[in-house]
């Protein structure tokens, strides 16, 4: 044969195998990221279905990181890893089974070294595992710190904070790359012994090699061979012990990952778990049928899911008692009972801490209570649908409403995400909001910026409340939304107001006297019970009455040039939010 046909066929095997290289490169590259998109998606529907006390225990730049970081940790664990364990692997055992062949009594010297490196791999493996949990819990402290910072960038650089902000930062990126430094210690040192005991295995086949060549029972070509093998053989076994040292941190990666995984909500969700979100529709829907089912048969029953216009809004608290669960030894609401009738307003006005927020967030059904009962046209919250309950019969307006980071249409169709741009419109003009959106250039389709950040107070207040005009909900929950505004965009809401509020259950959190005085109904709360209850006229008219004492301070506070918007008791302190605004923000000013 012809040396370029030998040339010839030896570049056709080439190319092949840089064909096949490329193949399972691109494979892999495409598998780890499928695998790592699964988990995060995976990840964050176990994040929408979890309760809001679930969230109050969590860091968010931790559940940040394990959607990114740990995630891409695994990955590398399930693709990189595995296909660099399955070559060495089968490098390793056809290298092995060569030095068998070759001579028995050689190999089992050169092996020798084989089961205590495996022992030594075993503890390294668990060490990793747990060193690699803590690196992932520092960069999510990292992630916290940065989170933290870049939400409330305006108070930093309003107190000139920005150095100690640094500090804290260069502080938390320490932790992690002091965890990240120990990592790779122990992963140098346990490369180093591994590589120290190839070549130990080595010397000690060069000794009895070179032994069983002087006696005849080897020939030297022979003992060429078996060093070759040998060294192939080391350094596969050497490879398969930081595969498995890698794989230990993607499983320490994977435990962080998995724990929101399996974390089972106790309330329930609207979105579905990964595993049935997965099944196809007919099944799915024999499942939910079965498990109904299922529930009716031990002798409960199917959850209540009405649509909207069936739901009356009779609200009662009946002797509800409250703590939250990272309070639990500090109860807000004790013994707190209040009916709500049907196309009326209910304004709660308390001292700080009293329980009003708390009260709010019941009827949206964010937590449940430990005693007593929060019940919607006589059925108790507990035997409501999620989807049913809230955004279709309960709505929120937030003091300092939150938008998402889309556009104007989207925020304001957030409720009912298939209305048309007519609904749209018309939930704007009814909100007092449709002329400074057509005063955009985008129109509905202005994107709002994070958190609503490129609108001001004003216009973030009133596309919530085309939101839930929009939405319809027979039962709202107001905290007043006015509060923080100047005098203009406080009359703009407050007529917008009016008309969420018309013909429908309306429980607001009261911080001025005029919504005091608009609603029907007053509940004075105190030590998280309601102490006086009636219209506003009768309960400020009595000097004695707990209304009167509060309105005392807040007329002093006026005579000191404030207007009706003092604060009436208004920071919720333990209720385990705030109604604090920042009233010198600029952004509240039209734009």
């Amino acid at each position: 044969m012809s040396p370029s046909v030998v040339v010839a066929g030896l570049a056709g095997l080439f190319a092949v195998q840089a064909g096949l290289i490329g193949f399972r490169s691109g494979a892999l590259a495409i598998a780890g990221e499928r695998i790592a998109t699964r988990l995060r998606i995976d990840a964050f529907r176990s994040l929408l279905r979890q309760d809001v006390a679930w969230f109050d225990e969590q860091s968010t730049g931790d559940l940040v990181n394990r959607l990114s970081s740990d995630a891409t940790v695994v990955q590398k664990a399930l693709t990189t890893q595995v296909a660099a364990g399955l070559r060495n692997g089968a490098m390793a055992v056809g290298s092995t089974g060569l030095l068998v062949w070759l001579s028995p009594s050689l190999a089992a010297v050169s092996l020798c070294a084989i089961p205590p490196l495996a022992i030594m791999a075993r503890g390294f493996g668990r060490y990793m595992r747990g060193r690699q949990e803590r690196v992932q819990r520092g960069l999510g402290d990292t992630l916290k710190v940065a989170e933290g910072l870049v939400a409330g960038v305006r108070t930093v650089r309003a107190f000139g904070a920005e150095r100690r902000e640094l500090a804290r930062f260069e502080t938390a990126v320490g932790g992690a790359l002091e965890q990240a430094r120990r990592v790779s210690v122990a992963q140098a040192g346990f490369d180093a012994a591994l590589h120290w005991s190839t070549n130990l295995a080595l010397l000690a086949v060069l000794g009895y090699g070179g032994f069983l060549v002087e006696s005849g029972a080897m020939t030297a070509g022979d003992l060429t061979s078996f060093l070759m093998y040998s060294l192939y053989a080391g350094f596969n076994f050497a490879g398969l012990g930081s595969v498995w040292a890698e794989w230990q941190r993607g499983v320490g990666a994977s435990r962080r990952v998995f724990a929101v995984l399996d974390a089972q909500p106790s309330m329930p969700s609207v979105v579905a778990p990964a595993s049935l979100a997965r099944a196809d529709a007919a099944a799915a829907a024999e499942a939910a049928a079965a498990e109904a089912a299922a529930e009716v048969a031990s002798g409960g029953s199917a959850l209540f899911n009405p649509a909207a216009a069936e739901v009356e809004g009779v609200v009662a608290f009946d002797d509800v008692t409250f703590a939250y669960p990272t309070r639990s030894d500090a109860p807000v609401l004790r013994g707190f009972t209040l009916a709500l009738e049907p196309g009326k307003t209910t304004a709660l006005v308390g001292a700080s801490g009293s329980g009003k927020s708390t009260a709010a967030a019941l009827l949206l059904r964010l937590y449940d209570p430990q005693g007593g009962s929060v019940s919607l046209d006589g059925r108790n919250l507990r035997e409501w649908a999620a989807g049913a309950l809230r955004g279709s019969a309960v709505g929120l307006v937030e003091q300092q409403p939150r938008l998402v980071a889309a556009t104007v249409r989207d925020n304001i169709a957030y409720g009912r995400p298939g209305a048309s741009d007519e609904e749209v419109w018309a939930a704007a003009r009814d909100a007092n909001c449709a002329d400074f959106i057509a005063g955009f250039p985008q129109g509905l389709d202005t994107p709002v910026g994070e958190g609503g950040q490129q609108l001001s107070g004003g216009q973030r207040a009133r596309v919530a409340l085309a939101r839930v005009l929009l939405a319809a909900p027979p039962v709202v929950v107001l905290d007043e939304a006015s509060a923080a505004l100047d005098a203009r965009s406080e009359a703009a809401v407050t007529e917008a107001v009016r008309r969420v509020t018309r013909g429908r259950t309306v429980l607001t959190i009261a911080h001025r006297l005029s919504t005091m005085r608009a609603a029907d109904t007053v509940a004075v709360l105190e030590a998280g019970r309601v102490v006086e209850l009636g219209p506003f006229s009768a309960l400020a008219g009595r000097p004695d009455s707990k209304l009167s004492a509060l309105l005392a301070g807040q007329l002093i506070r006026n005579d000191d040039g404030r207007d009706d918007g003092s604060d009436a008791g208004g920071d919720h302190g333990s209720d385990g939010s705030s109604d604090e605004s920042d009233a010198s923000d600029e952004s509240d000013r039209e734009r």
